[in-house]
């Protein structure tokens, strides 16, 4: 969430706002957010000038802003827009066009944000200060990629770069490569996200621009972390930790959420429990509802992954109930996917469908592509679950159809289409779509998918008795795993040890076997201990398995 404008505090009458804060220790934060604003209104009561009072106005719209008072905080700006305009103060008009537009903007009224910040960088181009308009195209950035207006954003981020070329300020050039960088990202084209971010970390290097800085680590670790490059990603977020202060609570908390994020992915659910909670535990203690919608889905999406249904349930909800009331289409088809996946995983597939066509629908009406095709994928992963193939085939190819330009993507849904094409037996096509999903994430350095890719092609041809093709695809993906700290070994180890077993080589096989076994016990994954003790318990030419 952008923050509102904040203007400095007053001297002289509001010197007893400090010494009231000093005297009232231990309050609570709300109330003495609320003693604040007292004081704040006695003052504007008691101004003995019009100049007073537009600060001390300015000072309650960002105080109610905080506190998350909105319709408050807009009647005070309203106020504020009018005295700026009877004093005929241009700077001051555009200040508080421009909190209209944070103001609409989290209230998800998207238009009137546009307009406001619009009009504010009309004003501020007039006067000059360029650097303000910049912040104003910024704003703006960020309420076209709310609408996915992709264009339209890229076009605001490159207004930021000339800007910043105009005056010779590194800080607004790197800051729009930073923004492009963040549009390629959401846009899953993580290899132009990572040489735009670090070409923007140039310019804050050159200046020491230490918030810059960080944020750029940020998103460098998590452009990395969905390539699958989880020691890189971890290499750039111990590099952030050093520019994340204590008393910065929203820094702390997106590090807390992009590292728990980075274990879910690797599917350490285990390690990304506790980053998930520390995040979702600061984000309520800020009243940060947007990042309380992404962290609530994501400790909802790990309890889901660990089967604790019950638990995952409630912050599930959290999530599609903030959707819902701030009226943001692409959030509540998001949440729509995460009550489906819900019910999915339980075998409510009936109930799962609904979610899953609700959200479908929310992200149509926000135009919202890359919502529509995760969608059709978990359907596509729905019957997979449920054994109907032909139905999961038609899932995965509406997937595709609307994956136009995300290598990413596409290279997920290859794979994803092998996998039920060998799941009926059909080798030849399964490997034929493997190998175009290696083709692809290899092109874009997504080491995590080539390693499962890998994995799949040796169950095949272990499948087809040919071995010595199988366990050298399963080596490929342990090196590739074991270089770039890739989780699911325990899969790899499972995979060479049915082989080798198959093969005639049950010493190597219980090896491999009992590796995998240790693993999955560790990560608490029954599913894979039943399967393994399955694989150990296959008869092989009459010799006992070595159970341990």
């Amino acid at each position: 969430m952008t923050p509102i404008p904040k203007n400095r505090f007053l001297p002289g009458s509001l010197l007893v706002l400090c010494i009231l804060m000093g005297f009232c220790p231990r309050l609570h934060a709300q109330d003495k957010d609320h003693l604040l604003l007292d004081s704040l209104k006695y003052v504007l009561d008691q101004a003995p000038n019009d100049s007073l009072r537009l600060k001390t106005t300015f000072n309650l719209v960002y105080q109610h802003y905080i506190v998350g008072e909105y319709d408050e905080s807009i009647q005070y700006n309203e106020a504020a827009l009018e005295l700026s305009r009877a004093l005929g103060s241009k700077p001051d008009e555009a200040d508080a066009l421009e909190r209209y537009g944070v103001l609409y903007m989290t209230l998800a009224d998207f238009e009137k944000a546009l307009e406001n910040q619009a009009k504010a960088a009309e004003i501020r181009k007039e006067l000059g200060d360029i650097r303000l308009m910049a912040g104003n195209y910024s704003a703006m950035s960020n309420v076209y990629q709310q609408q996915s207006r992709w264009e339209e954003a890229t076009q605001a981020n490159q207004a930021i770069i000339a800007a910043g070329e105009e005056i010779g300020d590194r800080e607004l050039i790197g800051t729009g490569l930073l923004n492009l960088g963040l549009l390629d990202y959401k846009n899953r084209r993580f290899h132009h996200s990572i040489s735009r971010m670090e070409e923007a970390l140039e310019h804050f290097y050159a200046i020491n621009y230490a918030r810059g800085i960080a944020f750029a680590y940020n998103n460098l670790a998590i452009a990395h972390r969905n390539l699958g490059h989880y020691r890189d990603a971890m290499s750039w977020f111990t590099k952030m930790q050093p520019y994340t202060r204590e008393s910065d609570v929203r820094g702390r908390t997106r590090l807390a959420h992009n590292i728990g994020f980075a274990h879910y992915m690797r599917r350490d659910f285990d390690q990304a429990l506790p980053f998930a909670q520390e995040a979702y535990s600061l984000r309520k203690s800020v009243n940060d509802e947007v990042g309380v919608f992404s962290t609530a889905q994501l400790l909802g999406s790990i309890l889901v992954q660990q089967g604790q249904f019950a638990d995952a349930r409630p912050y599930l909800q959290e999530a599609f109930t903030l959707a819902q009331a701030r009226e943001n289409p692409t959030e509540r088809s998001t949440a729509y996917l995460g009550l489906g996946i819900w019910h999915a995983r339980q075998g409510a597939f009936d109930s799962a469908l609904i979610q899953f066509d609700r959200g479908i629908a929310m992200a149509q009406t926000a135009t919202d592509t890359a919502i529509q095709a995760r969608i059709h994928e978990e359907i596509g992963n729905f019957f997979v679950q449920e054994g109907l193939y032909p139905q999961a085939l038609e899932g995965y190819l509406a997937c595709l159809q609307l994956m136009e330009g995300n290598a990413f993507g596409k290279g997920t849904i290859y794979r994803k289409l092998g996998e039920v094409l060998a799941q009926q037996k059909e080798w030849s096509e399964a490997i034929e779509y493997y190998e175009q999903s290696i083709v692809i994430n290899e092109s874009i350095d997504h080491t995590g998918a080539v390693a499962d890719v890998l994995v799949a092609l040796g169950d095949i041809f272990r499948e087809q008795e040919e071995y010595d093709r199988s366990i050298d695809y399963y080596q490929q993906s342990l090196a590739l795993r074991e270089e770039e700290g890739i989780g699911g070994l325990a899969t790899v180890w499972q995979g060479l040890g049915a082989t080798y077993l198959a093969s005639g080589q049950p010493e190597l096989g219980n090896q491999y076997l009992n590796q995998a076994l240790e693993k999955h016990r560790q990560e608490q994954n029954p599913e894979g201990m039943a399967e393994t003790y399955l694989s150990l318990a296959q008869p092989n030419e009459g010799t006992a398995r070595g159970l341990t």
